[in-house]
């Protein structure tokens, strides 16, 4: 799998996508005068945030990635920075070895959003692994 430069966006890119995105929302709820809350504003929709869904679409990637068999070099770069929890063996902690700032910029470093994963993802077809992405990501409040 080629590593797409798609999955990471910038912090102001960021806050300006998600600005256009409640902006759409408030004009589909006639709410020209900010009276909705952000929270509620989802709620009214059901609709995911565009951060829920970059951790959904990075861990999606970065899952499939660890679960092939014959993964390319950043699978094998993941795994070397990946440790299991010995309490919750489902659930990944990535350990930030790097003494210079330009290490936190690495690939492993980047996927902190594969914390919030609580389920068994190592032996599962990718069909339930996006199910079961999904519940953990686009769970209502």
């Amino acid at each position: 799998m080629k590593l797409r430069s798609k999955m990471f966006i910038a912090f102001k890119v960021m806050n300006t996508l998600e600005s256009i995105h409640y902006k759409g929302l408030r004009m589909a709820a006639k709410d020209y005068y900010f009276i909705l809350s952000r929270d509620r504003l989802d709620q009214i929709f059901n609709r995911a945030t565009p951060y829920r869904w970059m951790n959904y679409s990075n861990s999606k990637h970065a899952l499939m990635m660890l679960s092939q068999q014959d993964g390319p070099l950043i699978s094998s770069a993941l795994k070397a920075k990946l440790y299991l929890n010995v309490r919750n063996p489902h659930k990944i902690s990535i350990h930030d070895t790097s003494r210079l700032k330009v290490g936190r910029n690495s690939f492993h470093n980047r996927q902190k959003c594969l914390r919030s994963v609580n389920f068994d993802w190592r032996n599962t077809n990718p069909d339930t692994l996006r199910i079961n992405l999904k519940r953990t990501f686009f769970k209502p409040k």
